[in-house]
């Protein structure tokens, strides 16, 4: 016990490296590196020193009093095993803060360390996760998203950029040596390019939030002339490139191409008759998709190019005849004998693989994802049922968890009725959202305040702006970065309703926190 003690800071340190390599390679490991953590602080002792170092952060005590929230839920929840489960889950919340902001700061050196073992480690997640897209390993990929098969591909795509940020950082440094920055920098390259390979939406706003928001920061502070000039060349391309992107994948959905339906052809060049459904209004890259439908020959021919069945499913277990209607239409083929016909070899694979779009074969385009958008929008305006598709759910997530806190404004439903509320919702409302999908708000803001109401959120929110405001006058580059990212994960995720996503906030939230005398503060960064 005494040698364990003696070590405790060197185990103590182990377990911060452990963790930050976990995080975006295992969930084992992650749990694991937590317990060793834990585990050192205890065997270190000198509690009372602890206590006041912890008293004395009121940061720490208002992140702390978040899982002391969850506790007060208990008093007026009825599902105890939920709440129990929830409460396992969140205690990192209250570990995390203690143990970090109790400890003895990381020296620089070891805090830098830290850091650069956290980037390689996200590197090696992401070469992992192309070597399966690649076919390298044995993985059942029929969606891109699939590839992050070791950890969550949203909770990867956050480290990615928090990992892209804090090569960054190092790259603008002055004493950086050359060969490091170029090291750094296709480091830097290669994290951006897996990014919109991964198809990650989340992680392409928080991307492009925190590029633009560097950019002004560059713009609106001292520095030489021609280093503003570039700044604010890069940053209208950019806001350029992003109107321009959004307009034309808008117009590809939703402007349909001039079409006279009175003078259309009645029948295929094998003579059968062609369906046209002119009250259908749904369309793909501006053509109609139910015109010139013959499903016999469809059917027919497709059976000559395919082993799956028609009238079964695609890989991504959507009904395959829409599939392939839908990625007809996208070419401006008509659905019958000759549209099957022209497609490739390579174009029948994506149609099973369940591609609906042309487009959609390349999703790390950012059009191509934000006509996907787009579609999933218009057809949830056009059917009034969001199932399957993620964005418009949230929709119907964001209304249902509404209502519930309208019910429960004060105080929400208490820590264990969370999940019990949203069904019972979704009930009275007769939602059109299938089974399978009926899940909670994917939103954490929304989901504070329906487990805690207004109280609750308010406290929440408090403790997220409060850090910021105490260090305004000197803030740091790491935690502003990290409460960036975590901010805009929360508006489309429950970020906090898992452990992985729990044990990245508490983790990277209380070490930046710590460590803000560490490092250089974000007004020293040199261009």
């Amino acid at each position: 016990m005494q040698l364990l003690k003696k070590n405790a800071r060197s185990i103590y340190f182990s377990g911060l490296i452990l963790l930050a390599i976990a995080l975006p390679l295992s969930k084992f490991l992650t749990g694991l590196a937590s317990f060793v953590i834990v585990g050192a602080w205890l065997v270190e002792g000198n509690f009372a020193e602890k206590i006041k170092r912890v008293w004395a952060d009121k940061a720490v005590i208002f992140w702390c009093g978040i899982f002391l929230m969850h506790l007060l839920g208990l008093l007026y929840t009825s599902d105890f095993n939920y709440a129990f489960n929830d409460l396992r889950i969140k205690l990192p919340l209250l570990f995390f803060p203690i143990i970090l902001g109790s400890s003895q700061a990381l020296s620089k050196q070891h805090f830098v360390l830290l850091l650069r073992i956290f980037v390689a480690a996200v590197i090696v997640s992401t070469c992992i996760s192309t070597a399966a897209l690649l076919g390298f390993l044995n993985r059942n990929i029929t969606q891109t998203r699939d590839i992050s098969f070791l950890i969550s591909h949203i909770r990867l795509a956050l480290l990615i950029c928090l990992a892209a940020f804090i090569l960054l950082y190092f790259f603008q440094q002055k004493n950086n040596p050359l060969f490091s920055k170029i090291v750094q920098l296709v480091c830097i390259v290669w994290l951006l390019v897996f990014l919109f390979i991964l198809e990650s939406f989340t992680g392409i706003i928080v991307l492009l939030v925190l590029t633009i928001l560097v950019i002004s920061y560059q713009l609106f502070t001292k520095g030489a002339l021609l280093s503003k000039l570039v700044y604010l060349i890069s940053f209208s391309l950019i806001s350029c490139g992003i109107i321009y992107t959004v307009i034309r994948a808008y117009s590809e959905v939703n402007i349909a191409k001039p079409i006279q339906w009175e003078t259309l052809d009645k029948t295929t060049a094998l003579g059968n008759r062609y369906v046209h459904l002119k009250e259908r209004t749904e369309m793909e890259n501006g053509n109609y998709v139910f015109s010139y439908l013959c499903f016999n020959e469809l059917d027919s021919v497709w059976k000559l190019r395919s082993n799956l069945d028609i009238t079964g499913l695609d890989k991504k277990l959507q009904p395959l005849r829409v599939t392939l209607i839908r990625f007809l239409t996208s070419k401006g083929l008509r659905k019958d004998a000759g549209g099957v016909a022209a497609l490739s070899n390579a174009e029948i694979k994506s149609i099973e693989n369940g591609v609906t779009n042309l487009d959609y074969q390349n999703m790390s385009s950012p059009k191509a994802r934000l006509k996907q958008i787009f579609w999933e929008i218009a057809t949830y305006q056009s059917t009034g049922n969001p199932s399957g598709h993620s964005v418009t759910l949230r929709f119907e997530y964001l209304k249902t968890g509404f209502l519930i806190v309208k019910e429960n404004l004060i105080f929400g439903v208490g820590t264990g009725d969370v999940n019990a509320a949203f069904q019972k919702k979704y009930d009275e409302l007769n939602s059109p959202i299938q089974a399978e999908w009926r899940l909670r708000a994917h939103n954490q803001f929304l989901t504070f305040a329906v487990t805690f109401g207004i109280v609750g959120l308010l406290f929440f929110l408090f403790s997220l702006i409060y850090p910021i405001w105490i260090e305004r006058k000197n803030p740091n580059y790491f935690y502003l970065l990290f409460c960036i990212i975590a901010v805009i994960s929360m508006f489309t995720d429950d970020t906090l309703e898992t452990q992985a996503g729990v044990t990245f906030y508490a983790f990277f939230n209380a070490l930046f926190w710590v460590h803000k005398k560490v490092v250089i503060s974000a007004q020293q960064i040199e261009t």
